[in-house]
């Protein structure tokens, strides 16, 4: 039950945080005259927010048919360096100088990826837990 609860949590944080700026950037469009530049500007924000909120909903649908049992698990090793160093350059351009994202890996570490190949690419952008898992082999 406490895991149901922080899936849930967790879910309507992940949701909410792409949903604020598409609202926000949306009344502005409809309320305020601006500038062509300035609108296509708030226009990509909300196409980047959208397609967010798409990754997460593609998660959700995922975890929904693991469950249910519709999806046959196909472990693979993944490069855990460049995965990571993805993630790091991702991250890193989103945050501002007062904060900065570190890249910890020890040495001969894998992580097994649970999903298809085609998935990797999300796994990059989603939340992860206070404990990861990380298989060492």
């Amino acid at each position: 039950e406490r895991m149901k609860t922080e899936f849930l949590a967790n879910i309507s944080h992940e949701l909410r945080t792409p949903l604020t700026p598409i609202k926000g950037f949306a009344s502005i469009l409809q309320t305020r005259e601006l500038p062509l530049e300035r609108t296509r500007g708030f226009a990509d924000e909300i196409r980047v927010a959208a397609d967010q909120m798409e990754r997460v909903i593609a998660q959700l649908v995922n975890f929904a048919t693991i469950v249910g049992g519709r999806l046959t698990l196909d472990p693979e090793p993944v490069p855990t360096r460049s995965l990571v160093d993805e993630a790091v350059k991702r991250w890193s351009a989103r945050v501002d100088g007062t904060h900065r994202v570190v890249r910890r890996v020890a040495a001969h570490t894998r992580v097994y990826q649970r999903l298809s190949a085609r998935r990797r690419a999300a796994a990059t952008n989603r939340y992860v837990p206070d404990r990861p898992t990380v298989v060492k082999r």
